[in-house]
């Protein structure tokens, strides 16, 4: 009881330091422009939902009052949207950095504050308070429009304090197991005309495919998750991937980050199947391109899975329970008709959102993932690939 106490003491604290910092910022005037700003800062998923939700919609209407719209984008992505060229101009924000290092929080505070914005846009309905509720009150816009807030990461206290960053609020289901993507169109609708256009993946096609994309049939593999308690056991990866072999041959090619380099050398000592390993080696538009060409993505819930579901590739999606039906299943609706079947183990915990109850070893998976069957997906993956 009084760790918890001390807990919710100490991230009080921080959330009144960061308040003072970020008022002490404000105290600059803000440069008067007539430019747009939208802020994404969320995971590469989201923004990829997002792109088939909303954002087109969004930024044809500022473009229709505003000369320039710029978007502030999440470093892990920022490069991709650069490549997409919706907005006049792409600004890269790490926004772990931005929470954690206040000399990073007050340059970048700053730097929006003098760049001249009429008008702010903030789609994220999982907004964070000391995220984009603080660099919708650093820019100056006269004009701030906001999703309404999740609960999932923001408490009522915080909402009503954030709430007063914006100049209006639009309305979105707020239910965990609502899809994001009902959100970003509930946005949409609510900010303009939507007409559901989405920012297909092709838009990249026109840049020069990389070298490395197999001249043979293939299919992609994506191994982490960027927590392992969402990553399928590498054992499991390995038989799949052998049955894989044995039934088609087929060549696997493995993406990721550098980070998953261990995991790909587990794989590697337990798997017969035919492995090309990019894990660290492409550029997220690289990998992008080399989904859109493959036969079949396999993946763990994360941002490659998405990708594959928005390039219209078939896609074997390994689901757990934390955020259970809020990005995972798609709707039956969805604008892609590429079939994207999950795999997951119904439990009565699920929508947790990733606070698993139960003993979890470090570095291995919460049980609704882990115990996924392999002979589940293994019957799955070959529907999937006899479908083709």
């Amino acid at each position: 009881m009084m760790r918890a106490w001390l807990f919710a003491a100490l991230r009080w604290l921080r959330i009144a330091l960061f308040l003072l910092i970020d008022a002490l910022v404000s105290l600059r005037p803000a440069k008067r422009g007539n430019a747009a700003l939208v802020i994404r800062l969320d995971a590469i998923g989201d923004f990829v939902i997002w792109l088939q939700s909303g954002a087109a919609d969004i930024a044809i209407e500022l473009r229709r009052t505003h000369p320039r719209v710029i978007l502030l984008a999440n470093a892990t992505w920022a490069p991709l949207a650069e490549e997409l060229n919706i907005w006049d101009g792409v600004i890269a924000v790490d926004s772990a950095r931005f929470v954690r290092n206040l000399r990073y929080r007050i340059q970048t505070l700053a730097m929006v504050r003098r760049l001249g914005f009429c008008t702010a846009v903030q789609p994220r309905a999982a907004r964070l308070f000391l995220l984009e509720d603080a660099l919708v009150r650093a820019c100056g816009a006269s004009v701030r429009v906001g999703s309404d807030a999740l609960s999932a990461n923001m408490s009522a206290a915080l909402k009503s304090i954030g709430d007063r960053c914006y100049s209006k609020i639009i309305p979105v289901p707020l239910a965990l197991t609502v899809h994001e993507s009902a959100r970003g169109m509930a946005f949409a609708r609510g900010f303009c005309q939507s007409t559901g256009v989405v920012v297909p993946a092709s838009q990249l096609a026109a840049l020069q495919e990389p070298s490395i994309i197999p001249s043979e049939r293939f299919i992609v593999v994506a191994v982490g998750a960027g927590w392992s308690g969402r990553q399928w056991p590498i054992e499991k990866f390995a038989a799949l991937l052998s049955e894989l072999h044995t039934a088609h041959g087929l060549l696997c090619v493995l993406v990721g980050s550098a980070a998953e380099r261990t995991l790909v050398a587990q794989l590697k000592e337990l798997t017969i199947a035919r492995l090309a390993d990019f894990c660290g080696c492409l550029s997220l538009a690289q990998s992008v391109r080399l989904i859109r060409r493959a036969e079949l993505l396999v993946a763990n819930e994360s941002g490659p899975m998405h990708i594959g579901v928005w390039c219209g590739t078939p896609v074997l999606g390994l689901v757990g329970g934390g955020h259970f039906g809020w990005f995972a299943p798609y709707p039956k609706d969805f604008p892609h008709s590429a079939p994207a079947i999950i795999a997951y183990r119904p439990m009565p915990c699920f929508n947790c959102n990733w606070q698993c109850k139960f003993e979890v070893p470090w570095g291995a998976a919460v049980p609704c993932v882990r115990d996924i069957e392999t002979h589940e997906v293994v019957q799955k993956t070959l529907h999937l690939l006899r479908t083709r």
